[in-house]
């Protein structure tokens, strides 16, 4: 069905969810971007749309998926998760804000520059506007990335220390893998040899 003038669509934009009797609405671009791993032709229809709609919001929990738009340069997507940050900061919603800034700034893995200083700043950010953010393990995880990465194994192994802390739920199984084998990596480079 033809919803707005450029773009059509043969799934629903939102779709009711129940989880432990609570239904919610949930938009679509979460299951069909980011469960599948894959945006395809979606997420560039959503892009249209948020675009076509000219809602900031709208705009920016599609940029929030930058990695997912197709012939998109690693600039390009750094471009659209700077402005999904700013657009959620100027609206108030600090977990997707965290969210895009990580994605952001992880993106300086795939570079010959890194800065750990961002990302202290990221983590000082997260802890005082997000304390319970869900990925909040990651957030540490990827700043003692930056640290290792810079050969600074005792600020990494902090930040590795300081994850597990948020890793320690059942549910959080594959975030304690990561910092755990970060930690062994860690040790193992630096510490033992």
């Amino acid at each position: 069905t033809t919803l707005f003038r450029s773009v059509n669509y043969d799934w629903p934009l939102v779709k009711d969810v129940t989880i432990d009797n609570v239904t919610e609405t949930r938009g679509m671009i979460y299951y069909i971007g980011f469960c599948n791993d894959f945006g395809g032709k979606d997420i560039s229809d959503a892009l249209l749309l948020a675009n076509e709609l000219n809602n900031e919001i709208l705009q920016a929990l599609v940029y929030k998926y930058a990695y997912f738009f197709p012939e998109k340069s690693i600039n390009e997507q750094i471009i659209y998760l700077e402005k999904a940050y700013k657009i959620f900061v100027k609206n108030e919603m600090a977990d997707n804000a965290i969210y895009c800034k990580n994605n952001q700034l992880i993106r300086q893995f795939d570079s010959d520059k890194i800065y750990p200083k961002e990302f202290t700043d990221m983590v000082g950010e997260a802890t005082s506007d997000v304390p319970g953010l869900v990925g909040m393990s990651h957030i540490f995880n990827n700043a003692g990335m930056a640290y290792l990465m810079m050969a600074q194994p005792d600020l990494a192994m902090e930040y590795f220390d300081k994850g597990m802390e948020y890793a320690k739920s059942p549910d959080r199984f594959v975030q304690k893998i990561a910092i755990l084998c970060n930690q062994m990596i860690t040790k193992s480079y630096y510490h033992e040899r």
